[in-house]
C-alpha cells in the first residue's frame, strides 16, 4: 500500500453520506495527523470547496504522488 503524503490526490473508495462526497470522487490531502487520518479536501469544477472530511487510509486510495508529480498506476 502507497503511504500518503501531504498533496497527494485521493480517491474515496465508499461514498460519505455525512458530507455528501460520493464514492470515487477525488480530493487532495491537505494535513496528515501522523495517527494515520489525514484531511481531505473535495473540490467542484470551479475550484471551490465542497467538503473537507477526515478519512483513514482504508477509505481511499491514492491515485496521483504530489511528490513525484505521476499518477499511480492501481494493482
Amino acid at each position: 500500500m502507497i503511504q500518503p503524503m501531504l498533496f497527494d490526490v485521493v480517491e474515496t473508495i465508499y461514498p460519505l453520506a455525512e458530507s455528501g462526497v460520493a464514492s470515487g470522487a477525488k480530493g487532495t490531502i491537505v494535513l496528515s495527523y501522523g495517527d494515520g487520518s489525514y484531511e481531505v479536501e473535495f473540490t467542484n469544477d470551479n475550484g471551490e470547496t465542497v467538503a473537507v472530511q477526515t478519512l483513514t487510509q482504508g477509505q481511499f486510495v491514492v491515485v496521483w504522488r504530489a511528490d513525484e508529480s505521476e499518477e499511480v498506476p492501481l494493482a
